[in-house]
């Protein structure tokens, strides 16, 4: 809602429509109060914008999308879907395909789905062992809200393997920092804490080859 107002201010001819949703971390008022219009028929729209797959029964032919469409990486499982965009005629732009200069992404679900599942883990871990109760994700409108209430829990001993050096794996990392989570070397990880730790394991901690025991980035990416 903040970057639709925005966008308004310095474009004011622009329109913007808003699908409703009840599970949306932002309410439709909050879109409502920026100035887009409420409308399920976005028939009318140039640009559809959507986060992950959107239903292909509700596709509007003809259009441009922009969304999560998971086809990068040549994803066999997805090609039905693929070829239900191109029967359509959709220009789709997908984020995965977004760069900077550099060639880095601009937009990717690694980081935020590192720390959102850092969140529901936890939520988890209370509700199994009936130590805490902590709110959905959803109900949590931002980082420092949720961190807010991570800290607020009481952690026993506990130790955390993170698997991966990627954003996903960054954003987890970060979060059981900010939580004052101590991080320890994966050569230490059998040695008994009196306080909360985690590892955080590359490829070479627990890939070898098979038969000299060696590890090549190169050769096991290949």
């Amino acid at each position: 809602p903040f970057y639709v107002q925005k966008i308004l201010q310095n474009y004011p001819h622009l329109k913007f429509k808003i699908q409703a949703s009840e599970i949306r971390a932002f309410s439709n008022n909050d879109y409502q109060n920026a100035g887009a219009k409420l409308d399920e028929n976005l028939m009318d729209c140039d640009y559809i914008f959507g986060v992950k797959e959107v239903d292909p029964e509700t596709l509007y032919p003809n259009k441009n999308y922009f969304f999560f469409a998971h086809v990068a990486k040549a994803q066999e499982e997805h090609r039905a879907y693929f070829k239900q965009l191109a029967s359509k005629k959709i220009n789709l732009i997908d984020y995965e395909y977004l760069t900077d200069s550099n060639g880095h992404r601009v937009a990717s679900f690694g980081y935020w789905a590192g720390i959102i599942g850092v969140y529901n883990a936890f939520q988890a871990y209370g509700l199994k062992n009936n130590l805490f109760n902590i709110p959905l994700a959803l109900d949590v409108h931002n980082y420092e809200q949720m961190l807010v209430i991570l800290k607020k829990i009481s952690l026993p001993n506990l130790k955390f393997i993170i698997t991966g050096t990627g954003s996903t794996a960054r954003g987890v990392c970060e979060t059981l920092l900010n939580l004052g989570i101590h991080e320890i070397q994966p050569s230490s990880f059998y040695t008994n804490f009196h306080h909360a730790a985690f590892c955080q394991l590359s490829s070479k901690d627990y890939i070898e080859n098979r038969c000299d025991h060696s590890f090549s980035k190169q050769h096991y990416y290949q």
